[in-house]
């Protein structure tokens, strides 16, 4: 797998490249098409379907083994090997390329579903949530989608083990997120006819990651009062705030050092990971935001983390 790129005749492409090529469009379009039916088949919108087509199309490494077995066996003649080990290696190159174009498409798709996309009101929006609320390990309700909330998404994404649904009151940040397929909805998440409409009732963790005081016991006392029995967590901004949310409130409050890592590891432990899984997964994190910082000192600043420099501090 590693002498990939060795397996690329050029001579044998410049030669024959008026058979490669038909070959190649046919491959990829064989399997794009493929996978994008059984996409929607299996319930993903048409956005997602698109890019999980792209992703799939190339050629993949076993195509080598398989390809050199048969012509070991003699069911190919060598020069037909070589050819279809040519066709493979030229559609993997074309991967990144192909996904890049593939999440521009995607994401001009969802950008013209418009505001009820976002407000997770529309058929494609409905459907991503009954997926969403219908996995067999239940699913965590994240309220704001600043760094914290990022960091917490990030490492729920790193094991898979627990869906979320994210609630953010910005729409700027929230139709950003929606454009790349991101299960964040732009939602007042302190008002009762929305936590009903979004089912938090049945989430199994409310994290509450609001970083203004105000707002974050806004949100607290909303979803307690509303469902009593639901385990939140809220970041608090000191130890005396944290004190008034315990004991006012009676939810699970936090306020350390590395806040959003740690924050975290409180988050994915209420949700049953083994401690040793936790830390692992907690390296990991911290080592990306050690990366991260050190870029954007730099003056360049990954992804959508330019939003949040007033929350920055946390780290």
């Amino acid at each position: 797998f590693v002498t990939v790129g060795f397996s690329l005749d050029l001579r044998l492409l410049a030669s024959i490249w008026s058979t490669v090529l038909p070959l190649l469009v046919g491959l990829l379009a064989l399997k794009a098409g493929v996978t994008y039916a059984l996409g929607l088949r299996c319930g993903l919108t048409a956005s997602s379907s698109l890019q999980a087509s792209a992703l799939i199309a190339p050629g993949g490494e076993f195509a080598f083994v398989v390809i050199g077995l048969a012509e070991q066996v003699g069911l190919l003649p060598p020069a037909c090997a070589k050819l279809l080990v040519t066709t493979t290696v030229i559609s993997m190159g074309l991967t990144p390329l192909m996904s890049a174009a593939s999440e521009a498409v995607a994401r001009r798709i969802r950008e013209k579903r418009g505001l009820s996309n976002v407000e997770g009101t529309d058929q494609e929006a409905v459907q991503d949530l009954k997926s969403l609320q219908q996995g067999g390990n239940g699913f965590v309700v994240i309220c704001g989608y600043n760094i914290m909330g990022r960091t917490i998404c990030n490492l729920l994404d790193g094991e898979a083990k627990a869906k979320y649904i994210v609630f953010e009151d910005d729409p700027t940040i929230a139709t950003r997120a929606r454009s790349r397929g991101l299960p964040v909805f732009l939602a007042d998440c302190s008002r009762r006819e929305v936590l009903e409409k979004f089912n938090v009732g049945q989430a199994r963790i409310v994290v509450v990651a609001n970083n203004v005081r105000n707002r974050a016991n806004q949100v607290a006392a909303a979803i307690h009062t509303a469902y009593p029995h639901l385990q939140v967590i809220v970041r608090a901004q000191d130890d005396e705030h944290q004190l008034w949310l315990e004991k006012r409130l009676g939810v699970q409050a936090v306020v350390p050092a590395m806040v959003s890592v740690r924050f975290g590891s409180i988050v994915l432990g209420s949700l049953g990971y083994h401690p040793e899984e936790v830390r692992a997964i907690l390296k990991e994190q911290v080592s990306s935001i050690v990366d991260a910082t050190a870029i954007t000192t730099t003056g360049s600043v990954p992804g959508d983390d330019e939003q949040d420099g007033e929350d920055n501090s946390d780290e």
